[in-house]
């Protein structure tokens, strides 16, 4: 009989929490930019592979006019390797400029609430595989003056 009990009550819980809806990166109820996803193409290459990254802006935030991250230390591109991408494979219109160790993006027009876009960087080169690759990313938003911390994609040594 306990079992029995023990067994539903575990049922239950794990139950509702399934059923309970909750916040999270794909979710477009909160009000931070953030990264959805981070990839590699192809996934096993040690250098020359293509990186993509997936912003979100969520329904709450506030459009985009800048965005910029750090080429990790132990990777190569330029600038004119950097391309934003809708969700649907389409070229944004964007000026992409290198200022060091720092990615700069303005985008033609800002980018609005409820969008998801990639940046896509073509033929990176590894230079070490030591440690893995961090880009840390933050944006400048519409009248906000400062820049926002979007988040950091992580791409993995192999």
């Amino acid at each position: 009989m306990k079992k029995l009990f023990l067994l539903t009550f575990l049922g239950l819980i794990l139950g509702s929490s399934w059923l309970s809806p909750s916040v999270g990166a794909k979710d477009d109820r909160g009000k931070n930019i953030h990264i959805d996803r981070s990839h590699q193409f192809p996934e096993t290459r040690w250098a020359n592979a293509d990186h993509f990254i997936r912003v979100h802006v969520p329904h709450k935030a506030k459009a985009i006019e800048v965005l910029r991250f750090s080429i990790p230390e132990n990777l190569r591109f330029a600038a004119s390797q950097v391309e934003i991408l809708t969700v649907d494979g389409q070229k944004i219109p964007a000026s992409v400029t290198d200022t060091g160790r720092m990615i700069q993006i303005e985008f033609a027009r800002s980018i609005g609430k409820n969008t998801q876009f990639d940046i896509h960087i073509k033929h990176v080169i590894k230079v070490s595989v030591s440690r893995p690759a961090v880009y840390a990313i933050s944006a400048q938003l519409v009248n906000g003056g400062q820049d926002e911390f979007v988040g950091e994609a992580y791409f993995r040594s192999y």
